[in-house]
This record gives C-alpha cells, structure tokens and sequence, in this order.
C-alpha cells in the first residue's frame, strides 16, 4: 500500500482527488490531508508518507515552499494544479507528473505507477546501505552504517560524523578525525539512513550532526557553528527547523 499525503489549499481539490483515489487507484492510501505550507511540512515530516500530491500555489505560499523545507526526502511528489505555468520547474525538482485539474482519471493512474516504479527502486537503494552492530569492551552495541566506496564498502559509526556535503550527485561524508569519505549516493538518498539519529537537514546542500553543534550565528539564513570550529551555512528555508532543534524559538 501507497501512503499519501494531499495538500491543498481548497477543500473541493481534496474531497475530488480523494474519490478519485479510494475509486480508482486502491494501492493509494490517504494518510493525512493539509491545507497549508506550515501544516504541510509538519504532517510529512511526522508521517513521512511515499508520495505527496501536492498543489502550487497555496494562500500563504507555495508546493516549492514546502520542498525546500521538508526533513523528510524520501517520497515522490505529484503535483496537482490548475496553472500550467510551473511544469518546467515541477521537473527540475523531480516530480513524478504535472496534473492539471480537472485530472484525468487514466493520466492520474500512469503518474501513481511511474511513483511506486520510483519508490521500488528507492527501497532497493536504502536496502542496498548495510549496517552492523559492534560491541565495546563495556559490552554497549553501537550500530554502524556501511557506505558503498570504490574500494568496498566502509562501515561508520554516525556519532562519527560531523556533517555531510552534497557534491554533484555524490555525497561528501565529513568525520571527525579530519578525513573525508567520498560516496556516489546523493545527499538525498544517504539521509535516509539517518532517521532515528540526530542529524538535521540544514541547508539544501548539507546535513549535520547536531550533537556536533555548539553555536548559532544569526544571518539571513545563519551559520551552525562546530565543536571542530567548522561553519555550516543555514538556508532561510531550513531555518525555523534548526532553531526549533536547538531550542531557540
């Protein structure tokens, strides 16, 4: 079963997708339903459904709003909108499909089936990071997160880590030993693996280990500052999540 998400500014929109939903595609469930950009990111956040639907233009901003902000990446987003104007962009953040309403009810079926194509292979990834437990000379287990690089795979311990760096489509793992693991896995992709650790999505480009993090310097988006002394840039859109994490708002 697909969980879904519908965020949409108009009840109508959702009452009418719903139906189409529970009619005729089946494999969908509705998890929850938002109407807003502050109630969107919190709901997928707190259910991290497969697949969001998701309309542009809502009235306190937009579908793109809610993307930059999520912590939650790994889904699939169809968009679903009345304006034909944001398809070229909707791509470029990789949407399944442009749904204009009315929707189609066979146009809405091939999207959900190129959707769950995705998210198999995205289940395949995860599954393809493995991991194993060590045990200390106190006999604590601590569990480590295998990393494919081209020498074999490496085996981390997250506490470890200090941050991680999108690079293209690799992933720059930043320790803090000083050393640099380099692994061809998106940034995407690789903080999937960190649910249930404290690392935070700070930045579209970077993912910290905030018990790493000592300071906040203030800024249009801010710096995290380091236990190592490293800054790590604060994007406006990640904001309001770090300084929730660190108990600053």
């Amino acid at each position: 079963m697909i969980h879904a998400i519908i965020v949409d500014d108009e009840v109508t929109g959702v009452e009418v997708l719903r139906l189409m939903l529970e009619t005729y595609c089946t494999n969908v469930s509705v998890s929850g339903v938002a109407y807003g950009v502050e109630e969107a990111v919190e709901l997928i956040d707190r259910l991290r459904p497969d697949l969001i639907f998701m309309d542009v233009e809502l009235k306190n901003g937009s579908g793109f709003d809610i993307l930059e902000r999520l912590q939650h990446t790994c889904h699939e987003v169809i968009f679903t909108t009345a304006y034909d104007n944001y398809a070229i962009k909707a791509f470029k953040k990789r949407a399944v499909d442009y749904l204009l309403k009315p929707i189609d009810v066979e146009e809405l079926k091939a999207a959900i089936s190129v959707a769950v194509g995705r998210l198999k292979v995205s289940n395949q990834m995860v599954a393809s990071l493995p991991s194993k437990e060590i045990r200390d000379e106190t006999g604590t287990v601590t569990n480590k997160i295998g990393f494919p690089t081209s020498a074999g795979v490496v085996f981390l311990v997250p506490g470890d880590i200090l941050y991680l760096r999108s690079e293209s489509n690799y992933t720059g793992i930043y320790l803090n030993d000083k050393s640099k693991l380099l692994i061809s896995k998106t940034l995407k992709h690789v903080a999937t693996c960190f649910s249930g650790y404290n690392f935070l999505r700070v930045h579209h480009s970077y993912m910290v280990n905030m018990n790493e993090v000592i300071r906040y310097v203030k800024g249009d988006g801010g710096t995290v500052v380091l236990k190592s002394g490293e800054k790590i840039p604060v994007s406006r859109a990640f904001k309001t999540t770090v300084m929730t994490n660190l108990n600053l708002l």
